[in-house]
């Protein structure tokens, strides 16, 4: 679903400007606002990292991290998962995550880092045939018969690093097809 995430990222943007203006000296060493992707940067990394790691808070202050697909539709981003999973056990407990989008080794890496609250829907069925059965199809190739539940995360902060190591394109060219000039 290339270019099916465009306009996440003029959203994300804003909210990384407010994000720096709030940021402690440690976290603008670590994150250069000269670093940072731009609106559409932000889009073609989105278009084509279609896995993240979901970070949730257990009961008990313990960490849990997992690898998720996630899609956009608005100023929001939406992730299935499986009834009864940890994450949504930690979410009913502290609706709050933090989704990280990374790519690349060394010199090449890009990073997205949104922190937010969150909705969950334990009855997705009506999301599911309204709209997000068909996006999902699009995005991963297969069918979502499998979400017991959605998470709805509405970003409040946004960090990102990589800025010119992404490249905007045509979104129907992904990056391994993109060539090497450009």
């Amino acid at each position: 679903m290339l270019g099916a995430m465009t306009g996440v990222g003029t959203f994300l943007d804003s909210l990384q400007g407010s994000s720096f203006a709030a940021a402690s000296p440690a976290t603008l060493q670590s994150f250069p606002e000269t670093s940072a992707l731009t609106a559409d940067e932000i889009d073609a990394f989105c278009d084509v990292m279609t896995y993240a790691v979901l970070s949730t808070t257990r009961p008990d202050g313990r960490p849990h991290a997992a690898p998720v697909g996630y899609l956009a539709r608005g100023q929001r981003l939406w992730i299935a998962s499986v009834a009864g999973a940890t994450r949504l056990r930690n979410l009913s407990h502290r609706p709050a995550a933090t989704l990280v989008v990374t790519d690349g080794q060394g010199d090449s890496h890009v990073a997205l880092i949104l922190e937010g609250t969150v909705s969950l829907h334990h009855e997705p069925q009506p999301i599911l045939d309204t709209w997000l059965r068909d996006a999902w199809r699009e995005r991963f190739g297969t069918d979502l018969n499998w979400a017991g539940a959605l998470i709805e995360l509405e970003p409040t902060k946004v960090l990102s690093y990589g800025h010119g190591r992404v490249p905007v394109r045509d979104r129907a060219v992904s990056y391994e097809e993109r060539p090497e000039d450009g």
